[in-house]
């Protein structure tokens, strides 16, 4: 038989699965711009000629929503969410977690607006409701794109937001009583 080989330098035991979640996390945020990125980016152009109908560029667009955008922004919330429960307590007095939150929110409703959008922009009957609802799904497009920003913006570099961590984490010490108290 073989000697037994000791692990001097690999992964050692006890640090969570913070690296295993942090992984896929990083992965999906970057399906889920990249994905909303190539939807703006049919949208906007004419990628696939001028005389395809906008329908079949619909289809596009929902191919790469639901095969990208989605299964992206599912798995950056449940990574994220996994990340943060060893820590909730310490993460939500800080502001920058607040604000991350609200742009997620953000990002999901917009993400729901589009996911609603595509089928109606379509199979609108008349060409001027056509466009409209392209403009309108243009618009929440951009709006999720920029959504998406600062959600990647606010967990990269975690500003502190007027927030000074050192008088907002109070420790529990007893109070120091007065040196001099004068008994009457």
């Amino acid at each position: 038989m073989g000697k037994t080989y000791v692990n001097k330098h690999g992964r050692q035991p006890g640090r969570g699965l913070r690296p295993m979640f942090l992984i896929p996390k990083v992965l999906a945020v970057g399906a889920l711009f990249g994905g909303l990125i190539a939807m703006a980016a049919l949208a906007f152009g004419e990628p696939m000629g001028a005389d395809t109908p906008l329908a079949n560029r619909v289809r596009v667009l929902q191919r790469v929503f639901y095969c990208v955008v989605l299964p992206g922004a599912g798995v950056a919330l449940f990574c994220g969410w996994a990340l943060m429960l060893p820590h909730f307590a310490i993460m939500l007095r800080q502001r920058w977690v607040w604000a991350k939150a609200l742009s997620g929110w953000l990002l999901v409703g917009l993400l729901f607006v589009v996911w609603r959008m595509l089928p109606l922009a379509a199979w609108a009957g008349d060409p001027t409701e056509r466009d409209a609802q392209m403009n309108l799904l243009r618009t929440c497009l951009i709006a999720a794109i920029v959504a998406a920003g600062l959600v990647i913006f606010f967990g990269r570099h975690k500003p502190r937001l007027g927030q000074n961590y050192a008088k907002t984490n109070v420790s529990k010490r007893a109070k120091p009583q007065a040196a001099a108290e004068v008994l009457p």
